[in-house]
């Protein structure tokens, strides 16, 4: 991951310091179900969004290229190129299976 010495990440929000320690201290105060609630629903959201980005980037990408391009941003080559071949290969055995039984 690159860090970037000179760019201040704190002008990237658009929640005003006093707005952003209320929501901190509803986080800390809430229970555990409701925080692992809130947290699920962030991963849920940044993950639409990242995924729109890509779709924005590459309109004439498939939804199997969308998925590998976020692994590969997100988690790296090496887990990428798993992916990637992980679902090459579950296609090539499920064309087998239809080439054999062609009913399936």
């Amino acid at each position: 991951m690159k860090h970037h010495k000179h760019y201040n990440f704190n002008k990237l929000s658009d929640t005003s310091p006093s707005a952003e320690n209320i929501q901190i201290s509803l986080i800390r105060k809430a229970d555990i179900p409701k925080r692992f609630e809130c947290l699920r629903a962030l991963s849920k959201t940044t993950i639409f969004l990242s995924k729109r980005a890509i779709m924005r980037a590459h309109p004439d990408w498939n939804e199997k290229k969308i998925n590998i391009a976020f692994v590969r941003y997100h988690y790296g080559n090496t887990l990428a190129n798993k992916l990637e071949n992980y679902l090459n290969e579950k296609s090539r055995h499920n064309n087998s299976l239809n080439t054999c039984n062609p009913s399936l």
